[in-house]
């Protein structure tokens, strides 16, 4: 796995903002302009394995949901349409899994083997 540190988180946020201040993009603009933001930070990243990850601490994940609404200036709602979004797992190191709950309650799973891309530190850790 790789791990943006959390000082080019701030970075990360900027452009994904630069990015949905563009809207309204066709769905396939917003993955390509997705894989973009992957690939200018993925030099940014370090490896790290599943036994460095520290239990019940918060990582980011960048998806996207090409099932949101999106918003358009001027409040035009864009549904189904798309957008990028940083989600939050708390790694769960007795299982070796990353945990959420969804917008809608509903538990998320993530297997260390299923992040692509890259995790997001939201703050820095010392060792």
């Amino acid at each position: 796995m790789l791990l943006l540190p959390a000082e080019h988180y701030s970075d990360l946020r900027h452009a994904i903002r630069d990015l949905q201040s563009r809207y309204p993009l066709k769905r396939h603009e917003i993955r390509c302009e997705l894989d973009r933001i992957l690939s200018e930070f993925m030099p940014r990243c370090k490896p790290i394995s599943a036994d460095q990850l520290i239990d019940t601490e918060a990582y980011g994940y960048l998806g996207f949901s090409d099932r949101a609404t999106a918003f358009a200036p001027m409040g035009h709602a864009l549904r189904h349409h798309g957008d990028v979004y940083v989600y939050v797992y708390r790694w769960q190191a007795d299982r070796q899994r990353f945990l959420s709950i969804n917008a809608w309650g509903f538990l998320e799973e993530l297997r260390p083997q299923e992040v692509k891309g890259f995790l997001i530190a939201f703050r820095q850790v010392e060792g």
